[in-house]
């Protein structure tokens, strides 16, 4: 991670995590393109059902969506150049390179607020 980037401790499954924080338009519109590994999080201000696209993206990408209370809701597998609108509303998504192994229902803590 850059000097120049904030991010965030999550605890997820059993591990700690840190992850690039998203909170602007433009880190959102960015997100991991262009990337070969990392996390990044997102926070949204209230529930929302926008679409993730892996346009610009090397490798497959895993979403994690989280409602208000931080509970996993649904998760996706997503290979390059792809969209994916998730059934569910959410508040957050972690996006990552790498499957964590997780179920639905498991709880999200965000270490740093």
């Amino acid at each position: 991670m850059a000097d120049d980037e904030t991010g965030v401790d999550l605890h997820f499954a059993g591990r700690r995590i840190r992850a690039q924080t998203a909170d602007t338009f433009l880190q959102k519109l960015k997100g991991l393109r262009f990337a070969d590994s990392g996390r990044m999080f997102f926070r949204f201000d209230s529930p929302t059902r926008t679409t993730v696209d892996t346009i610009f993206v090397r490798d497959v990408q895993y979403l994690y969506f989280f409602d208000g209370d931080r509970t996993l809701v649904e998760q996706a597998e997503l290979t390059p150049n792809r969209f994916y609108r998730p059934s569910h509303s959410y508040r957050y998504l972690l996006e990552t390179f790498e499957d964590l192994g997780v179920e639905t229902g498991e709880r999200l803590e965000i270490v740093d607020e």
